[in-house]
């Protein structure tokens, strides 16, 4: 009876809280700190330079042995690297060349690093390869995000 009744105890609670027993498996092996989150960004011509912005949101605060790594998919620009500062935002700009002859689009993507090991990417590559950004978007000059 008693195990019955322990039985019983446990699935109730199973049942009325599944998100402590069913919480998603994060998607980052490595520390907290390698655990990337969303990405807001815009590709667009300042001073007759095509620039490329974008701030990655980290879910815990960044750490120094990270590096932190943003990407162009199409190899339109070189690996920008910046390690971690205890900050949950990390933000880049990039010169990609002057307007009339830079490319319309970048596509891009993150990730974090302990030496060669990838911790982390976002987007997931299982979802896209990168996202892509259009040069001058419109004259609302609106952005665009994404999440891991």
């Amino acid at each position: 009876m008693r195990r019955a009744l322990a039985f019983l105890t446990m699935t109730l609670t199973l049942v009325l809280s599944p998100g402590a027993a069913f919480a998603a498996a994060p998607d980052t092996t490595g520390p907290p700190c390698a655990d990337l989150g969303s990405a807001f960004g815009i590709y667009r011509t300042i001073n007759g330079v095509a620039t490329f912005e974008i701030e990655l949101t980290v879910h815990s605060p960044t750490c120094s042995q990270v590096d932190y790594v943003l990407h162009e998919f199409n190899g339109q620009f070189p690996n920008q690297v910046q390690s971690g500062n205890g900050s949950t935002f990390i933000s880049y700009s990039v010169a990609v060349g002057p307007s009339g002859t830079a490319p319309t689009s970048v596509c891009v993507y993150f990730t974090s690093e302990l030496g060669n090991h990838i911790a982390d990417r976002s987007p997931d590559a299982t979802i896209h390869d990168c996202v892509t950004y259009q040069l001058d978007p419109g004259s609302g000059g609106g952005g665009e995000g994404f999440d891991s």
